[in-house]
């Protein structure tokens, strides 16, 4: 598989607080995470620094000789853990109270991506030359279009669409989501944080994907959304599914 990822600290922040890592391992075995950190001062990059280390700290120590069908209950349980490590840490520092980040955690591995959310961070698959969501936003605005009482487009305009409803260490409990989809040779995974997909329409960032190389791709996402006026940090990882060699 092939990796590559950008992030920007946007038109209108004083400092990123956006996070990723990527990992890969022999055979087709790939683990990455992308956090976006909410909270004032320096608390918001302070989670999502710490929830990338802990959950990298976790993969490395654990997804070499993790059995296959066992992908969901290592992405919960970590993001478990490292939610329960930051809310300590939020604890025990009065300048860090209230701190959080979102979470999207990924693991790829035959023929199946793996992943486990918090917030509106988010993940999609590009297969076929079409781009679709795969996680659900953990949001006050998507549980309206859940009701029916706001549309998609409606929701896409709404003064409260960054009100997040969940995220990895504002309290004591974690409610990560698990999803998974097929994979195949030719598909590519992105990952982001919503000063990316805030910014760009699917269809436009469908419409870079079909036209750009891959390993320019995170580049060209990141340019395009600070060209269309992004103003929060913007974070766009990629892994490109290749044949499993024989």
């Amino acid at each position: 598989m092939r990796i590559t990822a950008k992030t920007d600290i946007g038109n209108g922040r004083a400092e990123n607080q956006d996070n990723y890592r990527a990992l890969q391992y022999p055979g087709d075995l790939t683990w990455a995470v992308v956090c976006d950190g909410m909270g004032g001062a320096k608390s918001g990059q302070t989670a999502s620094r710490i929830g990338v280390e802990l959950l990298r700290d976790a993969a490395e120590k654990q997804l070499e000789t993790l059995p296959e069908k066992q992908e969901k209950e290592f992405l919960l349980a970590s993001i478990q853990g490292a939610n329960r490590k930051i809310y300590e840490r939020s604890l025990a520092d009065s300048a860090m109270s209230g701190m959080g980040t979102t979470v999207v955690q990924a693991v790829v591995r035959g023929g199946v991506a793996h992943f486990a959310h918090m917030g509106d961070s988010r993940a999609y698959l590009f297969h076929l030359d079409q781009l679709q969501q795969i996680t659900r936003d953990h949001s006050y605005v998507q549980e309206m279009v859940d009701s029916g009482k706001l549309s998609a487009e409606e929701a896409e305009r709404h003064p409260k669409k960054n009100l997040i409803t969940r995220a990895m260490g504002v309290s004591a409990a974690a409610l990560a989501e698990y999803t998974a989809c097929p994979v195949k040779s030719g598909d590519i995974l992105l990952i982001c944080t919503d000063g990316l997909s805030n910014t760009l329409p699917l269809q436009t960032m469908q419409d870079i994907l079909r036209k750009t190389q891959f390993f320019d791709m995170a580049d060209r996402l990141v340019e395009q959304a600070l060209q269309e006026g992004a103003q929060d940090n913007i974070t766009a990882l990629l892994i490109g599914i290749e044949p499993t060699e024989a």
